[in-house]
């Protein structure tokens, strides 16, 4: 096939998933994630796109590495310290329990080298939401049936989790331990109007985002050990620490990453067979499930311990598996408002701390497995 051609089916099938999942309800249901790259697994089974090439290459070395900072224009550290009170002590909670859950599954289903890869993905995605999956897959390699395993799993459970945490929440059983009073969270919602997306803005999001991926690579090169991502991370958060003001005006950087985001999902489907998905899938289901039942149950009992009511546990938990948008969907939903501009900004952090300590806990792990 020429390369022009899969260009074209690449980011055609790539916008298709990211306008359905914005116009559609069962679009927003299955996700443009799933869309995006089942669509591509077909394709590629059907032997009508290639599984290798090198535009798929190009998405995986450029592409990833520029959304990156895209989602990470609003992560004012002072501005997520300062606004976030026991929903970011909540969130950390949160993320502890992720950590002990994953690792807790990782020797419960054997401990072995190749357990390193989805105890990677899934800490990532558990501690920060979504786009960490995608920085961790990248830093640690992940091959397609293996990644396209992990995503099914990590959909499908997630999707469970949050109808759990919106069950919970008026759940009888959790009011008797949790004390809190309605009126100081049912308010109603008034949402800003940021406005449209601008011509300006998006030369903005996408040359500062490709400025700091290639300025972070050429870093890497005297930085022996420490991925280019990681780097790209912190030089992006102390950036827009420093200026947000200029940063926080930058206005649809999170759209055009996770569409470039939607893109990766789509060439990871290239690359995955349908029967290698389905005979990784059952490990990995349970790998992830047991993972986020450990985190439930650990940021629900500290949670208790440590005095923080109901609505701010269920907020971050949704923060650390689902991310901002999740989040803040929830809160919305349940029209806690002043829970609103916490959940993103714990989303935020999310974004900032999930790849980095993820990566560590592999390289750990991996160190006392060997």
């Amino acid at each position: 096939m020429p390369q022009s051609l899969l260009v074209g089916i690449t980011v055609g099938i790539s916008a298709l998933a990211f306008v359905l999942e914005k116009k559609t309800k069962w679009g927003k249901q299955i996700s443009g994630v799933v869309i995006g790259m089942f669509t591509m697994i077909l394709l590629a089974n059907l032997k009508i796109v290639p599984e290798k090439s090198s535009v798929y290459d190009f998405v995986y070395s450029w592409i990833v590495p520029i959304a990156i900072p895209m989602f990470l224009f609003k992560a004012n550290l002072v501005s997520i310290f300062k606004e976030t009170g026991k929903v970011l002590i909540a969130f950390i909670l949160g993320g502890i329990g992720t950590i002990i859950g994953a690792i807790t599954m990782f020797f419960a289903l054997g401990g072995t080298k190749a357990l390193l890869k989805p105890l990677g993905l899934f800490s990532a995605t558990y501690i920060g939401g979504t786009i960490n999956f995608v920085a961790i897959s990248e830093l640690l390699k992940i091959e397609g049936d293996t990644l396209a395993a992990a995503v099914a799993a990590d959909n499908v459970v997630m999707a469970f989790l949050i109808m759990g945490l919106f069950f919970i929440s008026v759940s009888k059983f959790f009011r008797k331990f949790f004390k809190f009073e309605d009126r100081d969270y049912l308010e109603e919602i008034e949402i800003e109007d940021n406005g449209a997306i601008y011509p300006l803005d998006i030369v903005y999001t996408v040359s500062i985002a490709t400025v700091i991926a290639t300025v972070s690579m050429f870093l890497s090169t005297f930085t022996k050990g420490i991925p280019h991502i990681l780097i790209s991370t912190v030089i992006t958060v102390i950036l827009a620490t420093a200026f947000p003001s200029f940063f926080g005006k930058i206005r649809g950087s999170e759209e055009i990453g996770i569409f470039f985001m939607y893109m990766f999902f789509t060439v990871v489907g290239a690359s995955a067979n349908i029967h290698t998905i389905i005979q990784k899938g059952l490990y990995l289901f349970v790998f992830a499930g047991g993972t986020i039942l450990i985190h439930l149950i650990f940021i629900l009992i500290t949670g208790y311990l440590f005095k923080i009511p109901l609505p701010e546990i269920l907020i971050a938990s949704n923060a650390n598996i689902g991310g901002p948008t999740t989040a803040c969907g929830m809160a919305m939903a349940k029209k806690w408002e002043k829970l609103v501009v916490p959940s993103v900004l714990v989303g935020l952090f999310g974004y900032v701390i999930a790849t980095i300590l993820a990566y560590n806990i592999v390289q750990i792990v991996g160190y006392l497995i060997k």
